[in-house]
């Protein structure tokens, strides 16, 4: 065979390689420290786009972080890089189409007109499926979310598995038919000033997941809701350093994961 039949077959093979080829980010190592863009989309919704951070050992169980009524603000990127550094693929998604608030009010607006709540299951629930899909996860996923995405968090865990779930300061009620197909194991940071997942919903909570035969994990927390939060007037700068603490220990004891 000529050697132009060799560079002929050479450049077929070179070509099919492409078209099989990995997604950028499973190519190259990746770049603990940084983010990049990602998106999905839902017929109905559009795109809904994140901020990807991996880890310097991949695959391993993927995590998302999902926003509060402030939006996908710069720091759900941070969550997603210090996740990253924990050991976790993790995306900060955007459910509010880059819409943002800077204050507690606009923050509790949006979120009640931002989106409806089916469409934000599905879309956690989406989101889920997409990175565990990643060859960088190792199909393993769990989720972090905050306030009025915690019980649309709930919502996804029945459309698709994401275990263990992390709630912060949100009002999650489940019915016994949820608790029967809902994971396992959660945890859960509540506010004892919070007027929505108050005391009470708390106790609540706690009470039907135990009923419900699910590992529960419940810390409380002096302030009021959004003390996790630097943006809303309610944020513990210890509180929230002790919480994270807390949220992955938990990540991190649950899915085997040593850095």
């Amino acid at each position: 065979m000529d050697n132009r039949s060799n560079r002929s077959r050479r450049g077929v093979l070179a070509s099919l390689m492409a078209a099989v080829a990995l997604p950028a980010s499973a190519q190259r190592p990746p770049s603990l420290g940084t983010t990049e863009a990602v998106s999905i989309s839902l017929a109905e919704f559009g795109v809904s786009s994140g901020r990807l951070a991996l880890p310097l050992k991949i695959p391993a169980p993927g995590i998302l972080i999902v926003h509060d009524g402030f939006g996908a603000t710069a720091e759900m990127q941070r969550l997603a890089q210090l996740m990253a550094f924990e050991g976790f693929p993790t995306v900060a998604i955007d459910l509010f189409r880059g819409k943002t608030a800077t204050s507690d009010a606009e923050a509790a607006q949006l979120a009640r007109t931002a989106l409806d709540a089916v469409a934000a299951r599905r879309l956690i629930a989406m989101w889920a499926d997409w990175l565990r899909s990643r060859p960088y996860c190792d199909r393993r996923m769990a989720a972090v979310a905050f306030g009025p995405s915690a019980p649309w968090l709930m919502g996804a865990g029945l459309d698709t598995s994401i275990t263990p779930m992390v709630y912060y300061y949100g009002r999650v009620v489940p019915t016994e038919d949820e608790l029967r197909r809902l994971p396992t194991r959660a945890l859960a940071h509540f506010a004892d000033r919070d007027k929505i997942a108050s005391p009470a919903v708390r106790a609540d909570f706690e009470r039907r997941m135990t009923r419900g035969g699910k590992f529960v994990t419940i810390h409380g927390y002096s302030g009021g809701a959004g003390f996790a939060n630097p943006l809303s007037k309610a944020y513990d700068k210890a509180d929230a350093a002790l919480a994270w603490i807390r949220t992955t220990m938990h990540l991190r004891e649950t899915l085997g994961v040593r850095l």
